[in-house]
């Protein structure tokens, strides 16, 4: 009789926690060369893709979402409903130099965690998110890798994005220098003030973490792409939260083009821009 009560309640304890389990966050960490900063993605129960950024054990970004909207020919979110397939962590360091400048060599020193994603159900789309991690900033960019569920009578179909699901959600009400986005004129003065008080903003985006440090939001590597700029979601918990604002641009050689039509591509690895935040220390703290 013993052993039959402590085998249903061993049963009873595996149905009890293998669910909790399942459902667990996936993380990754990734961390600078010197070790000062460090970028931790995962995806969480509900399959939602998400990334957070530590200096030195402070949290600059603090938990924010990743992923995209698309829609025509196919409709979905690819902000849920991930699993991470696997990831990797490489180590590049290279000098290379530039033709002007100030500098003639430049070191290109990094350490990068690619995260292999892909969905639940539906057509099973396979996304990957590349976080490269510098001493003095991080990147991240979207890659939409060639695959079958993308393809169409031997062809690559058209995928429409109509939004960026990427989040900055930064640490406190931090001052910061901004244009505001004007559809009428890209040239306006810079204004500054905190983080709380910004609306819709164009980047570069340049804010003072402390007296000694400030850091600079922007992209690189725009090709094909709508511009970045970014919103401002609220001001709760002493968090800043921001979300990517694509502006889309009118295409004649898409039929029935929509606003909300904001970035085409019809041929895969599709690369989006890097999302980028260099930092700049005055002082040794």
């Amino acid at each position: 009789m013993k052993h039959r009560f402590l085998k249903h309640s061993l049963l009873l304890l595996t149905f009890v926690i293998t669910p909790s389990a399942l459902l667990a966050d996936r993380v990754e960490q990734v961390s600078s060369p010197n070790g000062n900063l460090t970028v931790t993605a995962g995806t969480d129960d509900s399959g939602h893709p998400y990334y957070k950024l530590s200096r030195r054990g402070q949290e600059i970004i603090t938990r924010s979402a990743l992923g995209y909207l698309l829609t025509e020919s196919i409709n979905d979110f690819l902000d849920n409903d991930f699993d991470v397939s696997f990831s990797n962590i490489s180590e590049k360091d290279e000098t290379w130099h530039q033709p002007w400048g100030e500098e003639d060599a430049v070191r290109n020193h990094y350490k990068e965690l690619t995260m292999h994603l892909q969905r639940r159900g539906g057509l099973r789309i396979k996304l990957d998110i590349v976080f490269r991690v510098f001493d003095n900033g991080f990147g991240f960019r979207y890659v939409i890798p060639k695959q079958d569920c993308l393809r169409n009578n031997n062809k690559d179909i058209t995928l429409v994005i109509s939004d960026e699901k990427t989040e900055f959600n930064f640490k406190g009400d931090l001052q910061a220098w901004t244009i505001p986005y004007d559809t009428k004129a890209y040239e306006r003065e810079w204004g500054k003030g905190p983080l709380s008080g910004k609306k819709w903003e164009c980047t570069p985006m340049t804010i003072e973490a402390n007296p000694n440090l400030y850091m600079m939001l922007h992209e690189a590597n725009l090709t094909d792409y709508s511009p970045l700029c970014i919103n401002n979601q609220g001001f709760w918990d002493d968090i800043a939260h921001f979300k990517v604002q694509l502006l889309g641009w009118e295409r004649a050689d898409i039929p029935n083009y929509q606003k909300n039509h904001l970035v085409y591509t019809d041929y895969y690895p599709f690369y989006s821009p890097w999302r980028m935040l260099q930092s700049k220390q005055l002082l040794v703290d």
